[in-house]
């Protein structure tokens, strides 16, 4: 599970960090894929008493060797995002009002397959942060 976020934000920069920590709590191997480095996570707002991806990043597609972390282990990474407001005719985009409820959502699989596309993930449960608060917009 993600066991803890911790945003370090700045609403001046076009570009906030988030640190991450993932531990696997089950009892077999999982697997982060992605290219040259794991996929990052999407954010998601609390918005309307739903969970909405308000942001999701633009990555390579390439495909690398996966990532593995075993039962135990724990994984740290810092997240950038770097979103541009809509209007701007950018991307990626962050679509929400920036004040608000947060989590992030990252793609970790318990089996990998060939094609990867039928790589099966953890269920959900194990693969949201800790909610966290952005209290400040951008000016």
């Amino acid at each position: 599970m993600l066991k803890r976020v911790t945003p370090q934000l700045n609403p001046k920069q076009k570009c906030n960090k988030a640190e991450g920590l993932y531990t696997n709590t089950t009892d077999n191997t999982v697997y982060f894929i992605g290219c040259h480095q794991p996929s990052a996570p999407q954010l998601q707002k609390y918005r309307d008493g739903k969970w909405v991806t308000v942001y999701s990043p633009i990555e390579n597609l390439c495909l690398s060797p996966p990532w593995e972390i075993a039962p135990g282990e724990t994984y740290r990474d810092t997240y950038q995002v770097y979103g541009y407001l809509p209007g701007y005719n950018a991307a990626p985009t962050f679509d929400a009002p920036i004040p608000g409820r947060y989590r992030l959502v990252r793609d970790i699989y318990q089996e990998l397959s060939d094609p990867i596309n039928e790589a099966k993930l953890l269920p959900l449960s194990e693969r949201i942060s800790n909610e966290f608060k952005i209290i400040n917009d951008v000016e």
